[in-house]
């Protein structure tokens, strides 16, 4: 036993965590270890250890925390605890939790007192990067010192030390030393170079971030392009399914001023592996909203292997939150019903958290209710597999026709088989605006729907809408007017008040200003109130050109990506432009504004003339050659 558990230790603190694992994990459960609180205790720690190593972040942490109150007051166990504090502030920063991290790391260095380990002095650096004052800068000019009197010579290691203590500078707005340091990181790494690893990458993106804060524009496009950034033949923001930025104000206090730079890695499946803050425009907690964020994104898998491997571990965004206001969606009436009817069944549903779980995490969790004598139980888990954002058209349409099939058999009422027949779903994979406003017809010509008032004001305001490069129909005003003069509406209900905005717009577009000022009165909303409730204006023109293309640019080969977000005045005039999120960081930022600026939306009805539509969106491809 003794020789099992000295042969797992010494592998752990090789590094060898998958062998130290599966040696504690024999041991941990015989009777002997069992009946000592202090062996089972000193397992605890370690293999917790590996477990936040291997990525088992919770897991480990559980079993680390169980550990510590047993051995902290034991002298011979001095050194582990301080390990097992430090891999909680490990744990802790991989989850971006900064506060957890820092308070784990300060018990790691008041049990090691005056002799730090390096690894300890590298991760309070990072987990104070973001805080106002020192402390960052510090403990990475103390990492670098350790790393010096222990004579490392591995270039690769020592220009992430010299990295880390830059990134430091740079986030205390010391820009000019950052650069010099990271000038130094370069050099050690041998220069730029052709031939490029994930630290040659991470060096020169750097560089040329602080190079960029330091006035060197020139200089940080060099960089930049030494980093493969923005010479792919595509971006890859072409073809990711889920990019979205926190909201500015409320509980995170982002203001539309404030922007990070985060890097991440894109795994095989799609997801974001770790996304980590580089550099915030803002001390405190920003940086971490800023990269919970990103961690959310997903891409196609099909589509991401296309990029090189070496480029997926540490691709970069500039990011800034997002001023919008998501708009009530009418098609909410037929997600709201069946949510109801299943409720009604004794269908318990998935909470927030669960519908954002891993594909395997809700293919067991399906296992699970499957089992349930409530057929109706999976159906929850099986449209959230459906609507996976990691899931091709073809594996999600199985699942979605699986959960249908089970509410059918069970005969549901009208408002929840709407949601089955006017999801995306039940249409053909690329359905065109036409043909999808043909299929809404069909529905709602059936007698049962025109028997129901909030079924048949959903589909005639769906039909009513511009879709996807199809214009609004010519009986628009026609299916707004049954909307608004529907007697079994309520004067204050959502769909007739959207119908009314709608149909100010369309009367206010065809010069009837009486008539448009006529309906907006009888909504009894506020003209920001009408900007949210109303469909978004769509796109009439939209100019640019090779002089668009910013000249540095084009000079060291950059492709980009801008997502633009502005506000649409009532005749149409974007204002409030600006940079949401940028590939690669900072480009193509004022040339994406610009060509924004130069674009028009149809009008909207608003009687003082002012906002049409708050904080909308439009991505903008730069593409040279």
């Amino acid at each position: 036993m003794q020789q099992i558990f000295d042969a797992a230790s010494k592998a752990a603190a090789a590094g060898d965590c998958a062998k130290a694992i599966t040696l504690f994990s024999s041991i941990e459960n015989s009777s002997a270890v069992q009946k000592n609180t202090i062996a089972r205790a000193a397992i605890g720690l370690r293999k917790g250890g590996c477990l936040i190593r291997r990525g088992d972040l919770q897991q480990g942490r559980d079993m680390i925390e169980a550990a510590i109150p047993v051995l902290s007051d034991k002298p011979n166990f001095k050194f582990d605890v301080a390990d097992a504090y430090l891999a909680l502030g490990k744990a802790a920063y991989y989850t971006l939790n900064f506060d957890a991290a820092k308070r784990a790391l300060r018990k790691t260095r008041a049990l090691l007192g005056d002799t730090p380990t390096l690894d300890t002095m590298i991760w309070s650096a990072r987990a104070t990067m973001f805080d106002k004052g020192d402390d960052a800068i510090n403990f990475a000019a103390r990492a670098l010192a350790i790393a010096k009197a222990q004579g490392v010579t591995n270039k690769d290691v020592f220009a992430s030390l010299q990295t880390l203590h830059a990134r430091a500078l740079l986030n205390q707005g010391q820009a000019d030393a950052a650069y010099k340091e990271l000038k130094k990181a370069l050099d050690a790494q041998g220069g730029l170079g052709l031939r490029v690893n994930v630290a040659d990458i991470v060096t020169r993106s750097d560089l040329a971030l602080a190079a960029l804060l330091d006035d060197k524009a020139e200089d940080a496009r060099k960089f930049l392009a030494y980093t493969g950034a923005g010479r792919l033949e595509h971006s890859p923001f072409d073809t990711a399914r889920v990019v979205d930025s926190p909201a500015c104000g409320g509980e995170n206090g982002l203001s539309p001023d404030d922007s990070a730079v985060i890097q991440f890695s894109i795994g095989n499946d799609g997801t974001v592996g770790f996304a980590q803050p580089i550099y915030s425009s803002r001390h405190g907690n920003a940086a971490a909203v800023f990269a919970k964020a990103v961690s959310d994104w997903s891409w196609q898998p099909k589509t991401i292997n296309k990029i090189p491997p070496v480029l997926r571990a540490a691709m970069r965004v500039e990011i800034r939150c997002t001023m919008s206001i998501k708009r009530p969606n009418i098609y909410s009436i037929f997600q709201d019903a069946l949510s109801e009817w299943l409720a009604g069944k004794g269908v318990k549903p998935l909470d927030s958290q669960e519908k954002t779980l891993t594909i395997p995490a809700l293919k067991a969790k399906l296992a699970s209710r499957e089992k349930d004598s409530n057929p109706l139980a999976p159906v929850p888990v099986l449209l959230a597999l459906a609507d996976h954002p990691y899931l091709d058209y073809a594996p999600s349409k199985v699942y979605f026709d699986r959960a249908r099939a089970l509410v059918e058999a069970a005969k549901p009422n009208l408002l929840t088989q709407l949601y089955f027949s006017t999801s995306h779903h039940d249409m053909k994979e690329h359905i065109s605006g036409k043909d999808y406003r043909r299929a809404l017809r069909a529905l709602l010509d059936h007698p049962n729907v025109q028997a129901n008032a909030k079924a048949s004001a959903a589909l005639e305001l769906m039909i009513a809408r511009p879709y996807w490069h199809a214009k609004a129909p010519d009986d628009q005003v026609a299916l707004l007017n049954q909307v608004v003069n529907d007697p079994r509406l309520d004067k204050r209900d959502p769909l007739r008040v959207n119908a009314l905005v709608q149909l100010a717009n369309a009367q206010a577009d065809n010069g009837n200003l009486k008539a448009a000022q006529a309906s907006y009165q009888q909504t009894g909303l506020s003209a920001q109130q009408c900007a949210l409730m109303a469909t978004p204006p769509t796109l009439r023109h939209s100019s640019y050109g090779a002089n668009d293309y910013p000249t540095s640019a084009q000079k060291w080969g950059f492709a980009g990506w801008v997502m633009t977000e502005f506000n649409i005045t009532a005749d149409g005039h974007t204002a409030e432009q600006r940079a949401l999120i940028s590939y690669p960081p900072f480009v193509f930022d004022n040339a994406a504004t610009g060509i924004v600026k130069r674009s028009l939306y149809t009008e909207s009805y608003r009687p003082d003339g002012n906002l049409g539509c708050g904080g909308e969106r439009q991505s903008v491809h730069f593409q040279n050659g």
